[in-house]
């Protein structure tokens, strides 16, 4: 019997063409004239770009001096808290980046950190916010006037790491998580009634939250956090970058709540977005609605929302939305019980072209059987591309099949046999806002592929 090898050419459509040979040569291709250089971070562990909060590639395109055109990329981290940012150099080299350098061709760029070991004096490890409980009849005046800001805890005693006016201004919100709107000047706070209220917490010179940060409050239960500063993401999860920190805190009238509201993101284009959700009881829930915010009031996204006994009492479930193009929504959760409605804390979902150039393709195939018919799907790493529309008597989706013997497989009735090597040609297309790199790599099942690109988009 022979052993079955596959050689593989793909088209890439605005057109690109790969082939896997059973032994594969990638030919590159060195980038004439480039206008642009890439950013790309060495640890994608827990380290983000600012500007997308995202850890792939980011390209800067160049000004007619051949300088960046905007100013060096940020970075914040989500890992530690003892990394030091040494700048911007260019790869496999010491010579560091600034904004005036001038760049002769196409280059990568790549961050460099150094550890160093956090004074444990200058790290605050919890906040105590010395609030008040919320009273049937108060006004947002009245609660301002009674709350004593908040103190924070240093290596194990407290310490002045905050500023004086932390926690001293509140906005009260009808509703869990701030899902209602905020009581007017004059507005009391009614008898029966769910509420949250808002604040924020402000670093003083010299110190930095700690990544374990906990928060505890006088009255109510500190239900999320938002850290704010040069990364202007909307999360829960601690950053370097964060300067100050929003803090909700509930007062539930019921202990029906959500524990746990999906995290804002940033996306490429095309990409579906999934994240986890958890609401206190699972006792008298009977659905859960993803609501979206449109032309100034909230809309049904998705009436049925997945959801399972989560953990113990508690139900939870994922959120997922399909993908999308250049498009932000704000979304909330409303979990419906037989008691009443809970309302979770508002989300965003950004959809943008982060990352223009696709550098890379990696395509799954069904290996030829003996016997078996070609099959006319891949699986593929990225939503920036997909199979061209393309359909003959020898090509569907784009893939045309051939054997060393046989030649060209007709779409209909053809099988394979043990008396022929195959090889697979795959026609892709870049999505709008996309377009593939002259020196594009590609490998198929793993293995390189040679390229040959058409067109920027093929």
């Amino acid at each position: 019997m022979k052993t079955k090898k596959i050689a593989i050419s793909i088209l890439l459509v605005l057109v690109m063409v790969l082939t896997l040979v059973p032994v594969s040569a990638l030919t590159a291709f060195a980038a004439g004239g480039t206008e642009f250089v890439h950013f790309a971070i060495e640890e994608h562990w827990g380290v983000y770009f600012e500007q997308t909060g995202s850890n792939n590639l980011y390209p800067i395109t160049l000004t007619n001096e051949n300088k960046l055109s905007v100013p060096l990329p940020a970075l914040y981290r989500t890992d530690y808290d003892g990394y030091v940012f040494d700048g911007w150099y260019i790869a496999d080299t010491d010579a560091k980046v600034t904004q005036d350098t001038v760049f002769d061709g196409y280059t990568v760029v790549v961050d460099r950190w150094t550890y160093q070991e956090k004074d444990a004096n200058t790290v605050i490890s919890n906040i105590r916010i010395n609030n008040v409980e919320l009273e049937a009849g108060m006004t947002t005046t009245q609660y301002n006037a009674a709350v004593q800001g908040a103190t924070a805890t240093v290596n194990g005693a407290p310490a002045d790491a905050i500023t004086a006016d932390s926690a001293t201004t509140y906005t009260i919100y009808k509703g869990l998580n701030k899902s209602g709107d905020p009581l007017g000047a004059e507005d009391e706070v009614e008898v029966g009634q769910d509420y949250s209220v808002v604040t924020k917490i402000k670093l003083a010179d010299g110190y930095t939250f700690s990544p374990n940060i906990t928060f505890i409050s006088d009255g109510g239960m500190c239900a999320s956090e938002r850290f704010l500063g040069g990364a202007d993401i909307y999360t829960r999860e601690w950053n370097t970058l964060a300067t100050e920190i929003e803090m909700t805190i509930n007062f539930m009238n019921t202990d029906y709540y959500f524990d746990q509201t999906p995290e804002s993101r940033n996306l490429e284009n095309y990409t579906q977005y999934k994240n986890w959700y958890t609401v206190s009881k699972l006792e008298g829930l009977e659905s859960v609605t993803l609501q979206y915010e449109y032309d100034g009031a909230w809309a049904v996204f998705i009436d049925n929302v997945p959801f399972e006994e989560a953990n113990g009492e508690q139900a939870g479930g994922y959120v997922t939305v399909s993908p999308y193009m250049d498009t932000t929504k704000t979304f909330r959760l409303v979990a419906n019980y037989t008691q009443g409605k809970v309302y979770s804390e508002p989300f965003e979902i950004s959809w943008a072209c982060l990352n223009p150039v696709i550098e890379s393709v990696a395509i799954g195939v069904d290996a030829p059987m003996n016997g078996f018919a070609p099959q006319y799907t891949v699986t593929t790493d990225s939503n920036c591309y997909i199979l061209k529309s393309e359909n003959a008597e020898t090509v569907k989706n784009g893939i045309k099949w051939t054997g060393d013997v046989a030649g060209e497989l007709a779409v209909s009735d053809s099988k394979f046999n043990n008396e022929n090597d195959y090889t697979v040609s795959i026609k892709l297309v870049a999505q709008d806002g996309y377009t593939f790199a002259n020196d594009v790599t590609a490998t198929i099942n793993a293995n390189n592929a040679n390229v040959s690109v058409v067109s920027d988009t093929e």
